[in-house]
């Protein structure tokens, strides 16, 4: 864990309890409640640059996430290995762990004097309500389950991977992972006059969005039809190249230039091949001596007056 995290590692807990199983429990899995208790030191907060403005306790899970490495050595982030049951009232990983985490600084925030409107904060111990579940998370779940109880109250369920009777797991905080960057793909495009292409556009698979959308498209060189921005088909008008951007529509700052070039037919030369044929690299003489005879006669009666 330590080497898959590095620098991102905050605080960890790891646990080891072993499950007494009453004849009343067989066929049942075991379910531990814990208050789960993370440290963010000085320097942890120094490198996430946390910012202590405003509302800072609700910027927790913001700078940070919680992670869980079960005893199959699987981890799992509780920002995209969620599932919610029951139709909680908190439907995001932010929004859960806002409601079920406790946030306490090393000093009371009062403001000391004019020059200094706050005490310097240097360590958060943050307190993190849970139930760790023996086993593996059954088909609809996930390692982090967020449960709306029948009462109305609403639960976090961690799994621990391994049904053994024992709940073992290591739960931590750490920045969130970095995640593929937003792309977009598409390819400059060759028309002849007269010629209808589609030009397809491909969004990757880690943006917010799918959709795109494109600055103005020349009507001058193309012809644009079609409803869909990603499969537009375009129809060569007028010889002559233009540029144009396509963006994701919910990141415009991730684009592509486009190049369209409108260009005109090329003639195919189709080559004739004479009847008779030739060996070697010379020329066949003896298919053109009587055609010459028949020339040069005439200047040889001429010549003879």
């Amino acid at each position: 864990m330590k080497t898959s995290e590095g620098n991102n590692l905050v605080w960890y807990d790891t646990f080891n309890v072993f499950e007494v199983t009453s004849p009343d429990h067989a066929g049942h899995r075991g379910i531990l409640p814990v208050q789960l208790r993370f440290t963010i030191n000085a320097a942890a907060i120094a490198s996430a640059d946390f910012a202590f403005e405003g509302d800072w306790r609700s910027k927790v899970w913001d700078t940070w996430t919680l992670k869980a490495w079960n005893m199959n050595g699987e981890m799992a982030s509780i920002n995209d290995n969620v599932t919610f049951l029951g139709n909680p009232t908190r439907a995001t990983a932010k929004s859960l762990l806002d409601w079920q985490t406790m946030v306490v600084a090393n000093q009371d925030e009062m403001v000391a004097n004019a020059t200094t409107p706050r005490l310097p904060v240097s360590e958060l111990t943050v307190y993190v309500t849970a139930f760790i579940v023996d086993g593996v998370a059954p088909a609809g779940t996930s390692t982090f389950t967020y449960l709306k109880l029948d009462d109305g109250n609403e639960a976090l369920f961690i799994f621990d991977g391994v049904e053994d009777h024992q709940f073992q797991n290591i739960v931590y905080i750490a920045k969130p992972s970095a995640s593929a960057p937003c792309t977009i793909s598409a390819s400059d495009m060759t028309l002849v006059l007269g010629e209808t292409k589609t030009l397809t556009v491909s969004v990757g698979d880690t943006c917010a969005c799918t959709t795109v959308s494109w600055d103005v498209v020349s009507q001058d060189f193309v012809e644009v039809s079609g409803d869909d921005p990603k499969a537009y088909s375009l129809t060569g008008l007028k010889v002559g190249s233009f540029t144009n951007k396509v963006h994701v529509s919910c990141d415009p700052e991730v684009s592509k230039d486009v190049t369209i070039t409108v260009v005109t037919a090329t003639p195919t030369v189709t080559p004739t091949s004479g009847g008779g044929s030739s060996s070697g690299g010379g020329c066949n003489a003896g298919a053109f001596a009587p055609l010459m005879l028949l020339l040069v006669a005439p200047v040889v009666l001429l010549l003879k007056k």
